[in-house]
């Protein structure tokens, strides 16, 4: 039966509001014009949804999402696909297409110690530059690290090798071992085995 003026109807939760202490997610529409891209931006707490047009500086969006929940664009930055999102890049000179997510870390500023978080920001870097951020406790063993970028990369224990400053880095390393520091870079380099080349690997 319909509501009547007389029949109040029940309250229900505003749109894209947290329920019951859930993290925010904005939802994309059903429908876009199609001179625009729907890019999700999420952290470890929320996801947050941008409808923007292809040639739309994600500068915009890096500010609108800290604006929104409550960071300093400076204290963050932005990873697409394990690359650094830069002020001038757009969602057409990075190659985005509808759906595609950015991903936030906080970065440490300034060395100071957080008693609640003393994580670290690690980056594994490959010879073509492409980067993918791991935030790890200073204790945890560098095999989790690498375990999950051969995963993401699709990608043997034995096709490649993990070097810092140099040095092979071992499963049981850990950054505090090595004293490595928030935002070190782990390099990865192809393992040449039995005489043949990897060249179908793309990493």
């Amino acid at each position: 039966m319909e509501p009547t003026a007389d029949q109040p109807v029940a309250d229900q939760p505003a749109a894209n509001q947290p329920v019951n202490g859930q993290p925010i997610v904005e939802q994309p529409t059903a429908e876009q014009p199609i001179n625009q891209v729907e890019i999700k931006v999420r952290n470890k707490d929320n996801e947050i949804w941008f409808k923007v047009k292809p040639t739309t500086s994600l500068a915009r969006i890096k500010t609108a999402y800290c604006t929104r929940v409550g960071k300093d664009v400076k204290n963050v930055r932005f990873l697409f696909e394990g690359q650094r999102v830069q002020d001038t890049d757009t969602p057409d000179s990075l190659g985005m297409e509808n759906s595609d997510t950015i991903d936030v870390f906080e970065e440490q500023i300034g060395g100071a110690d957080n008693p609640a978080d003393n994580s670290i920001t690690i980056t594994v870097r490959d010879v073509q530059g492409q980067e993918i951020a791991f935030k790890i406790k200073p204790h945890t063993q560098l095999g989790k690290v690498m375990n999950a970028y051969r995963e993401k990369k699709g990608l043997s224990r034995q096709a490649v090798r993990f070097l810092i400053d140099g040095t092979q880095i071992n499963d049981d390393n850990t950054p505090a071992s090595l004293e490595l520091e928030d935002g070190d870079i782990i390099e990865v380099f192809l393992e040449q085995l039995g005489g043949y080349g990897l060249e179908d690997v793309d990493l």
